[in-house]
């Protein structure tokens, strides 16, 4: 499948320390290697529009500002936090943690840059409709099952801002700290989840 998008610029950088000189008692925050990529836009893409179907909806997984989102996630290589910047023309996206380089190669499919406009049904109505007056959003995905199934699993028991409430304790519950200096969580384990009782 051909990429809507392409990939203009590749790069690794380590930051220092924050501190020097750490005071005497104060444990210096690991710091993480931070990796940056950025991809130049052959089409519109409403970014916050897209994430809001292809992550899960809380606040202490993904949060946005204008034209900028941050989000958590487990990639194979481990934990990691992705912020994205979208200008008129081109994405950039900044990861740390272990996961980085992970988090960063998903980037594309979780925004849908790999979305081919070329092949959407032209036939005419509703849906067509819709295509046209939308035209940055895309279909991402995470290739993430289980971060996906599970909000999906606690949206079938009960009515939907239930199930946002419930989420989001689990998430507070048994979510790990994020790398970076951002304030976020990672989505629950399969792990700590099976731990749950069925009171908690």
């Amino acid at each position: 499948m051909s990429l809507s998008a392409r990939r203009s610029v590749e790069c690794s950088e380590t930051s220092g320390d924050l501190e020097d000189s750490p005071r005497p008692g104060v444990l210096r925050p690991s710091v993480h290697p931070m990796n940056e990529r950025s991809w130049q836009l052959e089409r519109p893409l409403d970014l916050l529009q897209t994430l809001r179907f292809a992550l899960p909806k809380t606040p202490a997984l993904l949060r946005t500002a204008g034209n900028e989102a941050t989000y958590s996630l487990w990639s194979e290589q481990g934990a990691a936090t992705v912020k994205l910047v979208l200008t008129a023309d081109s994405l950039r996206a900044q990861a740390v943690g272990p996961g980085a380089e992970g988090a960063l190669s998903a980037v594309p499919h979780t925004v849908g840059l790999e979305d081919d406009a070329s092949q959407f049904a032209t036939t005419p109505g509703l849906l067509r409709d819709l295509h046209r007056r939308q035209r940055g959003f895309r279909l991402g995905h995470s290739k993430r099952v289980f971060d996906t199934i599970l909000p999906t699993v606690i949206g079938q028991r009960v009515t939907t801002d239930e199930a946002k409430r419930s989420y989001r304790r689990l998430v507070d519950m048994v979510g790990e700290s994020a790398p970076g200096e951002d304030p976020l969580l990672l989505p629950p384990r399969p792990e700590a989840v099976a731990k749950l009782s069925y009171a908690d």
